[in-house]
């Protein structure tokens, strides 16, 4: 018995998988290089903070230190400290973006600090260390800057790839649902093919292939004999009417079977009809043996009478060697013999 061709598309599952963690590592990025990004512009914000207290200190020193250096260096040297100290907090956060200049912007603090206690601070000197502090922090602000817009480049970057990836996992998936769809179509039109040249008890092939197969012997070469055997049951009808159909079936499914493994590779069977099917044999084979050991019950329950007859030495025609096939197979019915059949 044939086997039905399956319809089922082929598996998605893994193309599936595959481009959702290919999404969840690209947003995973994207998170990640977002975090980079606020954490420099955090950064940035702390240094410029810091920067605009440098400024202020430098500010306020600059027109006030250079009367107050000549009048009163004591009070000068308490606006130092003072000036100093503002924005501890500030420069804490700084310390913890970049501590290698934050250790020597202290530095340069603690400097104006010691000299504002010693009484001795110069303005020159406080402007010099207060600059130098400036600077240092512009460095760290700068730095975090250039951080916080390659990141934002790097962001820019990762979600375009982002969106390609998305739009090749989407044109994937419409591509292979397609592939899919187009291949369950095949498979489909396969199958109906199938069922309209296959028998569907027997699974042998039916009628409609047998007349496309005769059609097909102009082709042939005429110096490659071809046997042709009209093949009928015994006892169908008999057995339809006193056992029931079913039985009548298992006749037929049996004959089908002695027939199909007695022809083997040497020819093809159909069923041409209720209780009629025909054998057409490979090009230079005989199958004439073959059909009479099915059709006389060996290995099977199923007996019959046949006729053979050759194309093209019996007749250039393939319908008309089926037609004398035919006949020979009623004279052998008629005569109670298994076979007629005239040598080429």
């Amino acid at each position: 018995m044939r086997r039905p061709l399956s319809l089922r598309a082929p598996h998605r599952g893994g193309w599936l998988i595959l481009s959702a963690l290919v999404a969840i590592g690209a947003v995973a990025a994207l998170f990640t290089l977002n975090n980079l990004e606020n954490e420099a512009r955090a950064n940035e914000q702390i240094a410029r903070r810091y920067i605009a207290r440098l400024d202020q200190t430098i500010s306020e020193l600059t027109p006030l230190g250079a009367f107050l250096s000549q009048r009163n260096p004591k009070l000068l040297s308490r606006l130092i400290s003072t000036g100093a100290s503002v924005g501890r907090s500030d420069r804490l956060a700084v310390m913890r973006v970049d501590r290698g200049r934050a250790m020597e912007i202290e530095q340069l603090i603690a400097e104006l600090i010691r000299d504002a206690a010693d009484d001795s601070t110069d303005l020159v000197r406080a402007a010099m260390l207060t600059g130098r502090a400036r600077f240092l922090a512009d460095e760290i602000a700068t730095r975090e800057q250039r951080r916080a817009d390659r990141a934002e480049r790097l962001s820019l970057y990762g979600s375009a790839i982002v969106v390609l990836l998305a739009l090749a996992s989407v044109g994937g998936l419409v591509a292979r649902e397609r592939r899919s769809t187009l291949r369950a179509a095949q498979l489909h039109a396969a199958e109906l093919r199938h069922l309209a040249e296959h028998d569907g008890l027997t699974g042998l092939a039916n009628r409609r292939a047998f007349d496309a197969e005769l059609e097909r012997f102009h082709q042939r070469p005429s110096s490659q004999t071809v046997e042709i055997a009209v093949c009928d049951l015994d006892g169908l009808k008999t057995v339809n009417d006193r056992d029931g159909h079913h039985h009548g079936d298992q006749l037929l499914i049996d004959a089908a079977d002695a027939l199909r493994e007695a022809v083997g590779t040497h020819g093809t069977v159909f069923r041409t009809g209720g209780d009629e099917f025909c054998v057409i044999s490979t090009p230079g084979s005989s199958i004439t043996h073959a059909v009479r050991r099915a059709m006389s019950g060996e290995g099977s329950t199923a007996t019959g009478s046949f006729g053979v007859a050759h194309w093209p030495s019996d007749d250039t025609d393939a319908a008309s060697v089926v037609r004398l096939a035919d006949e020979r197979m009623y004279a052998a019915k008629r005569a109670r013999a298994p076979v007629s059949v005239a040598r080429p």
